[in-house]
């Protein structure tokens, strides 16, 4: 690992025996000194170096970070304290207990952060140290700063191959690993934006054809309003009022049966965003924007006509 923070590029790597977003990982259970086992509280668990939480990103909010001395610590999220209890302030120095009576001394506490889907909570989790002379684990992370990654990638696997020859070189990309949690969401929001353009299209197409009837209907009583000095806006206002009395109505319909599927929707994620006024507002905006432009465009073509050709035709 010494060899690869020395690419240009790397900010920092870790050995760890899992990577975040990565769903199988080991877990335990802790109680505090004195606690019952019925009272054990459990927690996911990556077994890593020192380097773990540098390479990820992840903040403390109080205590220390691993040391290259450091043995028989931990570093454990906001969410398990809650679990057990503890004071993220007063957690650092806490001794626990796992299922295996192996005793745990608390370094420091990491803000919470969610390593699963946005569909569940932010479950326990904790980081066990572990060194050089205990062995190496089949994970190392790296944390780059460059934005080459074909060169980038180039460089680690000639270091790699170079420091462990003969065992196969392997790569993902963490943010492609949490993308795939949401690709089910992802597919159903490409379902719905394709038959949603389907059903603007359709009702374009109908408002075009019954603006096109209405204004054949009323070619006579265009003609004649025409002669008595109508203007071309007051005809393509008297063409449109019906219909989009007719798209409000609707839209009005339409609210609370959309609220309650993007309700309904949203309530498979612990994380999301609320529902509020303004999304309808521009919805509603938007749904009149786009029918008064279908309905002008036969609009104007009425009003625009030869009076004389309307009244003839009578």
């Amino acid at each position: 690992m010494e060899d690869l923070r020395q690419v240009a590029g790397v900010k920092e790597v870790s050995n760890a025996s899992k990577f975040l977003s990565n769903p199988a990982l080991f877990s335990n259970v802790f109680t505090l000194p004195g606690q019952r086992s019925a009272d054990a509280k459990y927690a996911n668990v990556i077994v890593s170096d020192e380097y773990f939480l540098r390479a990820n990103g992840i903040k403390l909010i109080s205590g220390r970070d691993f040391r290259e001395d450091d043995s028989a610590r931990i570093l454990v999220n906001e969410t398990f304290l809650k679990n057990i209890r503890l004071n993220p302030a007063k957690a650092p120095g806490t001794k626990l207990t796992d299922a295996q009576s192996r005793v745990w001394e608390i370094a420091g506490v990491m803000k919470d952060f969610n390593f699963g889907t946005l569909h569940k909570q932010v479950e326990p989790f904790m980081v066990w140290v572990n060194h050089k002379e205990d062995g190496y684990w089949p994970n190392l992370t790296v944390h780059t700063t460059s934005k080459n990654y074909k060169e980038l990638l180039g460089k680690i696997e000639y270091v790699w191959h170079k420091d462990i020859p003969g065992v196969p070189f392997e790569y993902l990309f963490l943010d492609e690993q949490v993308q795939k949690q949401y690709e089910s969401d992802i597919s159903m929001s490409r379902i719905i934006n394709a038959f949603t353009l389907v059903a603007i299209c359709i009702s374009c197409l109908g408002l075009v054809g019954l603006a096109a009837f209405s204004a054949e209907q009323r070619n006579k009583k265009i003609g004649i309003r025409k002669v008595l000095g109508a203007n071309v806006s007051g005809i393509i206002q008297l063409l449109s009022r019906d219909f989009l009395q007719l798209v409000v109505i609707a839209f009005f319909i339409a609210i609370p049966i959309s609220w309650y599927a993007m309700h309904a929707w949203l309530r498979g994620f612990v994380f999301r965003v609320p529902i509020s006024w303004w999304m309808f507002a521009i919805a509603g905006f938007a749904t009149i924007l786009i029918a008064l432009l279908t309905v002008s465009s036969q609009a104007v073509r009425a009003a625009v006509m030869n009076p004389v050709k309307a009244l003839k035709a009578e």
